[in-house]
């Protein structure tokens, strides 16, 4: 099992099997119980294994591990702060760069005021990161920009089986109760990356869609996950290849959109 994120390379490994087990009348959303535990797991991958509930089967809380993972977040952010404020042994080049240049030190002079530049708050069963501009001293700060965090299981299928992975959500008509489900962005991401290998017109098609969007405020509340998922149906639907060639934009267009 490796517990992972979709924005960045933090990582945790954890060599252990794990159950998925269906949630009665909640299709799609399971429970994760970790087996094979014992003490040098624990020691391994502590953070992982205090958001295991022991009593019942070694079950994994989605709640519990986001909030670990938010723990885990914020200590990397204070030493980061914490060395380029203090100059420690090896970081000091790191962090100001051996020419000493302008970008340089304006990187460091960042990093010692992370606090301020760098908010983390939960948002769902996502941790939000907004990194703040830098503005006058006496005007507030301003976001610049914000980062969704999501923490993700990968569960191995060893050779020759597909790995499977699974997010935290809140389970649908409760607000309160989060479990696991089956998650396919990255499935899908690589899918849109090899969408038109053969020179189609598929991913122009899913450009014309959003164009569309974007202009029509009564469609709004069509997201791009709409938009995919429905290109992705007409792909399944219209298999060969040479019905989304480029010449076949406008029927292939409008057949999404009916």
């Amino acid at each position: 099992m490796m517990m992972t994120n979709d924005h960045s390379n933090m990582s945790a490994w954890c060599d252990v099997s794990v159950q998925v087990k269906q949630i009665a009348k909640t299709p799609g959303y399971v429970r994760l119980l970790l087996k094979q535990f014992n003490e040098d797991d624990q020691q391994t991958n502590k953070w992982i294994w205090m958001a295991v509930r022991k009593k019942s089967n070694n079950l994994l809380l989605p709640d519990q591990l986001v909030n670990r993972f938010m723990g885990e977040l914020k200590q990397c952010l204070r030493e980061c702060q914490e060395d380029a404020r203090h100059g420690k042994s090896g970081s000091k080049s790191q962090l100001t760069g051996d020419d000493g240049d302008e970008e340089s030190t304006w990187r460091s002079e960042q990093l010692r005021h992370i606090d301020d530049r760098i908010k983390l708050r939960r948002h769902g069963p996502a941790i939000q990161m907004d990194v703040m501009r830098q503005l006058m001293p006496s005007k507030d700060s301003q976001k610049f920009y914000s980062v969704d965090m999501v923490p993700t299981i990968e569960i191995s299928a060893g050779d020759g089986g597909k790995d499977e992975h699974f997010v935290a959500k809140p389970i649908k008509g409760s607000s309160k109760r989060i479990a696991w489900r089956r998650s396919f962005s990255l499935t899908e991401k690589s899918r849109l990356a090899t969408l038109d290998k053969g020179n189609g017109c598929r991913k122009q098609v899913l450009r014309i869609l959003k164009v569309i969007r974007n202009r029509k405020t009564n469609l709004v509340h069509l997201t791009s996950y709409h938009l995919t998922t429905i290109l992705f149906k007409m792909i399944d639907k219209l298999s060969d290849s040479q019905q989304w060639k480029p010449e076949c934009l406008g029927e292939r267009l409008m057949d999404v959109i009916g």
